[in-house]
């Protein structure tokens, strides 16, 4: 059999050139098109599996090639809305059937265009109009995976629509729950598109998508796991403005999400640890009772149940961070509540961190953690705070000879870490404020 090579030939242009079955090369004008029929030609005379298999892909290709121009050859021709969406079905399957790239995908919309899905997308309702605003959906969804569309105000204007689609009920028949199934999955895939970008995360906050995500993910709606991706996007830069905006909202979140992180007992314990740490960061502080807060006593039960296990750095990092955003928000009476046990298992731990990553020779280890470290120095200064302020610790002597062991240890750790930062050349820049300030609190209690 025949087999294919690229060479380039005058202008850059490269095209198939075949080699002989003895190995020489047919010149490039006695070379036949490599069209469907050759293609099938190459099938039929495969003498092995790896040339069968070769063959069978060329052909699917030019089927799927085919088939696609032809039915974008229909949508430009339609006279009728029938016709028309008879194309654009037809178009919807093969883009779901097969991988598109850019290309493709433009001349799907080159030949669609936006005036048919937005009508689409205004059908009435029942299980006609359902099936009707799928196909609209699904052609929007198809255009957010192109850049320069996602931000098209034909696509961000539907946020609004896609927000209601995805709270709105399925319908009893298993089919019609088949049809709302598949319209939230193609709105979760436009509003990633969307949210994935900077402006596009301010549409999605100005058209009031968070509401919408946060009942998804409360009530485990269908796609909520998606729902759940999208608000962390929008927290990681966006959440001082999402707390002022939708507070309430993200009071519900914040709300069952700690009920279900103190009920969980497998590893999505630890995804929902690190979710209420991004949720909690862009919350102000305040000075509120944290006994109205229905929400404080579960994280702090979950908290206890991970960091009094036996886990690895990945699963107790996030842990301590989230502990000491609570101990920002409620202060160390918030740890109190529970037992003086769990002040001295955190303080234990803040202050193995801190010697652990401190004393690393390679200063440049420690500032890739200095978000770990941060929360650290909290607890601690936190806990050392409310030792000097309290006349009557509730500790006996053996806790309070642990207490001091462990921050005399992490002292040692902030000394040695402030020493190799002063032999380094001047010219390194780095954050040093919390290291002193920390050490500060430390000399003060002497």
């Amino acid at each position: 059999m025949a087999e294919m090579e690229v060479t380039a030939t005058t202008g850059g242009e490269k095209r198939p050139a075949l080699r002989t079955p003895s190995g020489s090369r047919e010149r490039p004008h006695s070379v036949p098109s490599l069209d469907l029929d050759r293609c099938l030609q190459m099938l039929r005379q495969a003498r092995s599996d790896s040339e069968q298999f070769a063959a069978l892909l060329l052909v699917s290709l030019f089927v799927c090639l085919f088939v696609l121009d032809r039915c974008l050859q229909m949508l430009r021709q339609a006279r009728s809305d029938s016709e028309q969406f008879a194309a654009l079905l037809l178009v919807t399957k093969m883009v779901q059937a097969q991988q598109t790239d850019a290309s493709t995908r433009r001349r799907i919309f080159d030949a669609v265009g936006f005036t048919f899905p937005n009508r689409l997308l205004k059908s009435a309702g029942g299980p006609e109009g359902d099936i009707y605003r799928a196909l609209g959906v699904t052609i929007f969804s198809c255009f957010c995976t192109d850049s320069e569309l996602v931000l098209h105000h034909h696509v961000t204007s539907k946020i609004p629509l896609f927000n209601d689609i995805i709270v709105e009920p399925p319908g009893d028949s298993p089919e019609d729950q088949t049809t709302h199934n598949s319209m939230v999955e193609d709105c979760y895939q436009c509003l990633l598109a969307i949210g994935a970008t900077q402006p596009g995360r301010t549409q999605l906050i100005a058209r009031d998508s968070v509401p919408v995500l946060c009942q998804a993910v409360i009530k485990k709606m269908y796609g909520y796991a998606q729902a759940m991706q999208i608000m962390r996007q929008l927290l990681v830069e966006h959440g001082r403005e999402l707390w002022n905006k939708h507070g309430d909202a993200l009071t519900q979140l914040l709300t069952a999400m700690a009920k279900e992180f103190t009920d969980a007992d497998d590893i999505s314990k630890f995804v929902l640890c690190e979710d209420l740490g991004l949720l909690l960061s862009g919350r102000d502080k305040d000075a509120g009772d944290f006994l109205h807060y229905n929400w404080a006593e579960d994280v702090l039960n979950g908290l206890l149940d991970i960091l009094g296990s036996y886990i690895g750095p990945e699963q107790r990092n996030p842990a301590l961070e989230l502990a000491s955003l609570m101990l920002d928000h409620l202060g160390i009476e918030w740890a109190m509540s529970c037992n003086v046990k769990f002040v001295l298992l955190l303080v234990n731990l803040a202050c193995v961190e801190v010697r652990m990553v401190l004393e690393d020779p390679d200063i440049k280890q420690v500032f890739l953690k200095s978000s770990l470290m941060s929360a650290c120095y909290n607890i601690l200064e936190s806990a050392i705070m409310f030792a000097s302020v309290t006349p009557d610790l509730p500790l006996d002597p053996k806790q309070i000879e642990q207490f001091v062991e462990s921050l005399q240890g992490a002292y040692v750790g902030v000394t040695f870490f402030l020493a190799q930062v002063a032999q380094q050349p001047q010219d390194t820049v780095v954050r040093l404020e919390s290291s002193v300030q920390l050490l500060e609190t430390f000399l003060k209690q002497i």
